[in-house]
């Protein structure tokens, strides 16, 4: 299957593959972003977090670790995956609704932010090495 994506750069538009996952493996990534998508929420409830600057910051913060999970896993299940392999299917897990659709908005739009939907928009080819330089941009 194959769901079209309207990215914010006018009249581009990019495909992305449902991911071939296993059951389990999607069971898991998604009772795993569950969990931090409630541990977000805790967060934001705590510190009051209804600025929208601290909102923001908290929202980047776990969606990163919502990447770094999803890549983890990946890797826990398939330890031989090239590192080709695995952005293509953080990417896809991402930017297709099938293990993130249940997520609220705000932490939907922070880890489609974090891992853009173009690619090219990407800070390095490789997801570790993205997420890497997008933490060192963060204040």
């Amino acid at each position: 299957l194959r769901f079209p994506r309207a990215p914010a750069m006018a009249g581009l538009q990019i495909e992305v593959e449902e991911p071939d996952l296993s059951m389990e493996l999607m069971g898991q990534l998604r009772v795993h972003l569950s969990a931090l998508e409630a541990d977000y929420m805790k967060e934001v409830r705590k510190e009051g977090s209804e600025a929208p600057a601290q909102a923001s910051h908290c929202a980047e913060k776990y969606s990163d670790l919502a990447a770094a999970e999803i890549a983890c896993m990946l890797q826990s299940f398939n330890p031989e995956i090239s590192e080709e392999d695995l952005a293509r299917d953080v990417h896809s897990i991402i930017h297709t609704q099938s293990v993130v659709g249940h997520l609220h908005p705000p932490m939907l739009t922070a880890l489609r932010e974090c891992v853009p939907l173009d690619r090219r928009a990407w800070s390095a080819n490789d997801i570790h090495r993205h997420l890497l330089r997008q933490r060192r941009r963060r204040p």
